[in-house]
């Protein structure tokens, strides 16, 4: 069985008060940065996976401008049947 795989996107519109994971409240500049680095170690993955989680924080703040080239690169390493996760709240 292939491996599953877990992007944590660390950013949020607003800190929530429960949250115990790492977060920061999102910007732009560094959220690109981020996602750009998150697809060149994408790329490098030479299995496929059999499960993503896409979680956080809370990834739909990223909007489909930056969701989207990396849901783009993720398709390299996809497995038929794949288990495909992303948490969102808010809009996208």
């Amino acid at each position: 069985m292939a491996p599953s795989l877990y992007i944590h996107i660390p950013f949020c519109a607003k800190k929530c008060l429960y949250c115990d994971f790492y977060s920061a409240v999102s910007q732009e500049k560094l959220a690109s940065d981020y996602i750009q680095v998150l697809i060149k170690q994408i790329r490098e993955i030479g299995a496929p996976v059999s499960s993503i989680y896409i979680g956080g924080g809370t990834p739909s703040v990223l909007g489909i401008n930056l969701l989207g080239p990396l849901l783009k690169s993720l398709k390299k390493i996809f497995t038929p049947g794949i288990e495909f996760t992303i948490e969102v709240n808010g809009k996208l």
